[in-house]
Parts: structure tokens; C-alpha cells; sequence
């Protein structure tokens, strides 16, 4: 059998068949200001067209997923927010004057800034 798609799943039915579905992870589907547009999707019983379907849906959820990244990017952008005041703090340099500061601490200040 080939590989099946990120976010696929089976389900076998009385019948015998197998049905496959589609659905973004609950991570996406949780996001309170900006909910993903993708929903649980159906994908049939056929493997081969239901891996096709599920590869699009995928796709889709990568764009939305870049999208929503800019958009966040933009947001730290905005003058006053703790997002921008780190961006200026790096950008004269500032963020060398201690070497008082330890490594963890500079890590941890890097990864509010993402």
C-alpha cells in the first residue's frame, strides 16, 4: 500500500469497506482569532482518489497555514507592540550590550519574538 497523507484517516465500516477521511489537526481547528477554513472532509472508499483529494486539501491547509504566518508577522510590525520594541531592540544592536545576559535567557527572548 503507499503512503497515506498527513491528516488522512480510516475507517472501517459495517459493510467491510474502508472510508477514508480528511480533517486539519485540532491545533488549526482551535486557532481562536483566525479558525482554519478547511472542515472534516468525507474522501470515499477508493485509496488512490481519496489520497489525491486529501494531497489538494493538504495544499490547501499549507497556504492557509503561510498566510495566517504573515499575518502574524505583520502584526509584530505594528509600532508600540511588544513584537516591534524587540525588532528595534535587535536592529540598533542592543541586544549585545550585556554579556551579563545569559545564553538561556537570549534564547528564551529570541522565541518571544517569533
Amino acid at each position: 500500500m503507499a503512503d497515506k497523507e498527513p491528516n488522512t484517516y480510516s475507517k472501517t465500516l459495517a459493510t467491510g469497506e474502508t472510508l477514508w477521511s480528511w480533517q486539519p489537526t485540532s491545533r488549526d481547528r482551535k486557532k481562536s482569532n483566525n479558525h482554519c477554513p478547511l472542515e472534516y472532509t468525507a474522501l470515499g472508499s477508493d485509496f488512490a482518489s481519496a489520497m489525491v483529494q486529501a494531497r489538494k486539501l493538504n495544499e490547501r491547509l499549507y497556504t492557509w497555514r503561510a498566510e495566517r504566518r504573515a499575518g502574524k508577522d505583520e502584526a509584530s510590525s505594528i509600532k508600540g507592540t511588544f513584537g516591534w520594541l524587540l525588532v528595534e531592540y535587535e536592529k540598533h544592536g542592543l541586544h549585545g550590550a550585556s554579556d551579563a545576559t545569559a545564553p538561556r535567557s537570549r534564547a528564551t527572548f529570541a522565541s518571544l519574538a517569533t
